[in-house]
Order: C-alpha cells, then structure tokens, then sequence
C-alpha cells in the first residue's frame, strides 16, 4: 500500500499561500487520484506502456540536440509529475539533473519514496523560477488548467533562452472521446494536434 500521506514539504511557489495552493491542487486533480497513481503505474500496462513510449521519444530528441551526452547532464523539470514515475525512469536510464514540480504535495510525499529529492511544490500559475531550465517535461498537465495559455507561458519563462530549451508535452486528445474518467480526474477539454499547435505556437512567439 501507499504510505501514510504526512505532508513536510513547503511551497516553492512565490505568491500562493499553502491554503489557496492546496484549494488549487484539488481544483486541477482530485486528491485520492495520487493515491490510485502510486498503486497502478509500476503494474498497469498503461502507465508502464506510457512511461517508455515518453523515454523513448524524449531520448530521440535530446540526443540529437545534445550530442556529447544524449542529454543526460541538462537541467530538467518534470512538472505536474504526479508521484514522480516518469522523473524515476529517465533517474534510472541515467539522467542526473531532474527536478519534480507538482501542485500536490502528497505527489510529492510519494515520490520521496523513489528516491526523487529535487522536489518542488508549485503552481503554474504562479512559478517560482525563471530562466532556469535546459528542458520542461509537462505530461498530461495543461488539460487540468483553465487557463493553459497562462502555465505555458510560464513554463517558457523557466526555459532557458536559447536555442536547445525544449518543452516536451502530452495531451488528451479530441473532444469526442470525453468521457466520465475525463470528469473525474478534473479535465477542462480535450485538444486536437492542429488546434493546440496553433494555440501555442500563438502564445509561445
């Protein structure tokens, strides 16, 4: 099972209070999801599937972007990361500069548990950090935030301003298959690939 959820863990995010930040973690992901998270991403073929399919692809563009060393010295944010299982995988195929941002810190308190110690609790709509980062990963975030135009901008104020920063991100996709899962795990839409392209290449120029 799970461990006991005892948050020790302050909030990296500069103007949100602790209060209003936990308000906005249940608002994007309801709570108990990090604990159902924890149970089924080292078992379930999804997230086992999922977790490798981002490594691999990931791991296609760095090497070409980083060459010398495939990309494993640059400095990472794994934001939105949940309990830390994909930030655990790219650990283990030795990357060495990963952090986890996550807006709930039971996230946080599970991925403790794998061995994950840049651990920040944080907001997109209010990041803490700018200019900082080689690469942002943001799976599976942006549809649980009303306002995504907003946290990407954000993210893009963390990057780096050079020409190897890279954000890699997911989304679900296509309004018609919106279901009950979609509802219960607190999503906003749906994208389509040439909708969301335009959308961000719109806010990101």
């Amino acid at each position: 099972p799970p461990p006991p959820y005892k948050s020790t863990l302050k909030s990296q995010t500069s103007q949100f209070t602790q209060q209003t930040l936990e308000s906005n973690a249940n608002f994007h992901f309801p709570s108990e999801g990090m604990d159902m998270l924890y149970l089924a991403e080292n078992k379930h073929f999804w997230h086992i599937a999922r977790r490798e399919f981002i490594y691999q692809e990931i791991s296609r563009i760095l090497v070409s972007l980083y060459p010398q060393d495939n990309g494993k010295s640059i400095k990472i944010l794994d934001v939105g990361a949940g309990t830390g299982s994909v930030t655990r995988h790219f650990l283990s195929q030795g990357f060495n500069n990963i952090a986890l941002g996550e807006i709930h810190p039971q996230g946080l308190e599970y991925a403790k548990t794998y061995g994950i110690k840049d651990l920040y609790c944080m907001d997109l709509l209010d990041v803490p950090f700018a200019n900082e980062f080689d690469c942002i990963f943001a799976f599976d975030v942006l549809e649980h935030i009303d306002d995504d135009l907003v946290a990407l901008k954000n993210m893009k104020s963390m990057l780096k301003n050079n020409t190897k920063s890279l954000l890699a991100l997911s989304v679900p996709a296509h309004k018609w298959l919106w279901n009950a899962h979609d509802v219960s795990v607190h999503h906003k839409r749906r994208y389509t690939k040439k909708g969301a392209c335009r959308s961000y290449a719109a806010k990101w120029l």
